[in-house]
């Protein structure tokens, strides 16, 4: 399992919640040196384009949440309820 199924996952009524909470994650954490500049050059253009709530969009902040804070991007997901989406991002971590 890769990034794109985990974000295949989120039902389309909880995405903007998602993405909400992720670049929360992002921009709050101090761990800036755990995602490349053209991961957040990236984002920052999704973000600018209005499609930080796609896909693509989803995938880019999530691949970032979790570089930066791992632990609480999966809390992020617990506290939403998508309870398989968290398990799937474990076993994407641990590499299954």
């Amino acid at each position: 399992m890769n990034l794109d199924e985990v974000i295949h996952l989120v039902p389309h009524s909880l995405k903007q919640a998602v993405s909400g909470k992720l670049l929360d994650i992002i921009l709050k954490s101090k761990k800036t040196n755990k995602i490349s500049s053209s991961l957040a050059k990236t984002i920052l253009h999704d973000w600018q384009k209005d499609l930080v709530n796609t896909e693509d969009g989803l995938k880019h902040l999530l691949e970032a949440a979790l570089n930066m804070e791992p632990e609480k991007t999966m809390q992020c997901f617990e506290k939403l309820g998508l309870t398989e989406v968290n398990q799937k991002l474990k076993d994407v971590a641990l590499g299954e």
